[in-house]
């Protein structure tokens, strides 16, 4: 028991790639859940919200999958092993970002669609409502917690891909409080259905936007190209300013130690 608390104090005071990972690990688990759990509430109660839901747990999911494969280290973590991690992280960075361009692209025309459809029906308000405001109740206590652990994993491992693997949390915690406050506002008020489509519009142009932030930065501020097949096959950092960047043949590649 001393020795479990002594790993928790542990893992929360000075964390290492180990521990992301584990986290990543509880993350797609997690994750993997609340997609189902959006998507079928989607086609059950027809809500954009619940649709935006699980795909930003399943957007979410993808990019702790991400995360999990930048700080994968089976066997004992040595300083070699550390430096083919850190040498996945401006890759792991771009994809999350991209992941989060396909959330909001994916959610902003559903919920347009949501709105064109009109109201929902009485059927549709009075089925499963309290059980979206329970679900959406606990899913913000979760991604409250899970934010936390990944942002500060993010700022003491200095990882920009754990970093943006936490703002999709950021992102999943404001859904589940948009789904909680408007299942409440149609319960109590059945005019107000359309702030359902209007939240989804909103965190979904916040997506393309964070996203789109995040690619940008990492062609200007970084110089990386990162629509070439060379950057996503891990051959170096491939600057667009100098792309006959030479490989120091001392240091094992990726594909060496992979």
């Amino acid at each position: 028991g001393t020795s479990a608390f002594m790993d928790f104090v542990g893992c929360v005071s000075n964390p290492t790639a180990k521990n992301a990972f584990y986290l990543s690990v509880i993350g797609c688990l997690l994750e993997g859940t609340f997609t189902a759990i959006g998507i079928a509430g989607y086609f059950r109660l027809g809500s954009a919200l619940l649709l935006l839901y699980g795909l930003e747990n399943l957007v979410d999911f993808i990019s702790s999958a991400v995360v999990l494969w930048r700080f994968y280290a089976p066997g004992e973590l040595t300083k070699e092993r550390e430096q083919v991690l850190q040498d996945r992280e401006d890759r792991a960075a771009v994809a999350i970002s991209f992941l989060i361009i396909l959330l909001g692209c994916l959610v902003v025309p559903a919920a347009v669609g949501d709105l064109a459809a009109g109201a929902p029906t009485e059927q549709q308000i009075d089925v499963g409502l309290e059980l979206v405001m329970t679900i959406s109740f606990l899913s913000v206590v979760i991604f409250s917690f899970m934010t936390f652990l990944k942002l500060y994993y993010a700022r003491v491992l200095n990882s920009e891909s754990l970093h943006k693997d936490g703002l999709c949390s950021v992102i999943g915690l404001l859904l589940s409080a948009f789904i909680f406050i408007s299942s409440w506002l149609i319960n109590t008020y059945p005019d107000f259905w359309k702030i359902d489509a209007y939240s989804a519009i909103f965190c979904g142009t916040m997506a393309i936007l964070i996203g789109s932030h995040g690619a940008l930065q990492a062609i200007l501020e970084k110089d990386l190209n990162i629509f070439s097949f060379a950057f996503w096959q891990g051959g170096g950092n491939d600057s667009i300013s100098s792309p006959s960047q030479e490989v120091d043949e001392t240091k094992p590649t990726l594909s060496e130690v992979v």
